[in-house]
């Protein structure tokens, strides 16, 4: 069995009920779409997704998968962008 390690987050309420649907509207649910955040941050040393559909635009699971398959792909050769983190 794989080890995991538990991170505990303090949202305001709002924020994540919001934050839930928008992972909802995806097919997921919060703790999956803050592992996949933590992973590709882990995976490419960047803050490198944004999770945006366009209005009225409705991703399947696969093609959400697909998408992010994609994404995996083009890091692995290199074609990714790194930012700075800059607190305000």
């Amino acid at each position: 069995m794989t080890q995991t390690a538990i991170v505990a987050v303090r949202l305001d309420p709002e924020v994540k009920e919001g934050a839930s649907k928008v992972a909802k509207s995806f097919g997921l649910d919060l703790t999956t779409a803050m592992r996949m955040f933590a992973t590709a941050m882990y995976n490419t040393k960047t803050v490198p997704i944004s999770l945006e559909k366009a209005p009225g635009q409705e991703l399947t699971r696969n093609e959400y998968f697909a998408m992010l398959e994609r994404g995996a792909e083009a890091v692995k050769a290199g074609r990714y962008s790194k930012r700075e983190l800059v607190e305000v």
